[in-house]
Formats: C-alpha cells, structure tokens, sequence
C-alpha cells in the first residue's frame, strides 16, 4: 500500500503489525490515529491553561518565544533533520539535530518514539517519514 496521507500510513503500519504479532481484533477495536490524536489534543488544560496554573505568565511564555524567532522544539528539530536530510541514518540525524543543540540521548528517544508511533520506518539503517 501507498500513499501520502501520514494517517492512512500510520493505521496501515499498525494494522500490519497488529496482524503480524496476530492481534487482528485487537486493532479492529480502535479508531483511527486521527480521532484518537483528536481526543488526546482536547483532553486536559491547554498549554496556556497549564501555565497559568502553574504560576507562569502565558503571555510572557509567548513573548519570549516570539523574541527567540519561533524557536522550534527538540522534537521539531528531530523531525526537521529527518525531512531535511537525503536517506538520514540514526547518526545523521544525531549529528544534525546535536548541531541545533539537541542533546544525542534525546534524539535517540525520540527516533524510537516516532518509530513506534508509526510515523517513520527504518530499512536498512535508513529512517523515512511516513
């Protein structure tokens, strides 16, 4: 199967793995990525909500980001590398994102994280966005 719809991808992979490990019904009881990823980003406080009560200044929280020209998060970065970059081993996007002051450690995790969360694969030593 192919295409170029990331949640289409990404409920084709865990169907195959759910098939492999011989779990069929199991993944017919889901919903799709999309509307669990829907639910999960309405659940809980807003980010400016969770400041707020944690005694932080959204508005300030803002301002800064602003100031720091949108400054993208380590797992943007992260992402960033593996889009950017032609083919990108674990060491290239290491490299990459360590050159944009990600600590190594971090990307590790997240290249397993992203993995398993089926938005990219690895073939060869060679990670691809799905």
């Amino acid at each position: 199967m192919e295409t170029d719809d990331e949640n289409e991808a990404r409920d084709a992979r865990a169907a195959l793995l759910a098939q492999r490990s011989g779990e069929e019904d199991a993944i017919d009881a889901l919903d799709s990525f999309e509307s669990m990823e829907h639910r999960v980003q309405d659940a809980g406080p807003s980010d400016e909500e969770y400041l707020a009560g944690s005694g932080v200044d959204p508005d300030a929280v803002a301002a800064v980001e602003e100031d720091a020209g949108g400054a993208s998060s380590r797992r943007e970065i992260v992402i960033e590398g593996l889009e950017r970059l032609d083919a990108p081993t674990r060491d290239d996007v290491i490299a990459y994102a360590a050159d944009r002051g990600v600590p190594s450690e971090y990307t590790t995790d997240a290249l397993a994280k992203l993995r398993r969360a089926g938005r990219i694969s690895e073939t060869g030593g060679e990670y691809r966005l799905l």
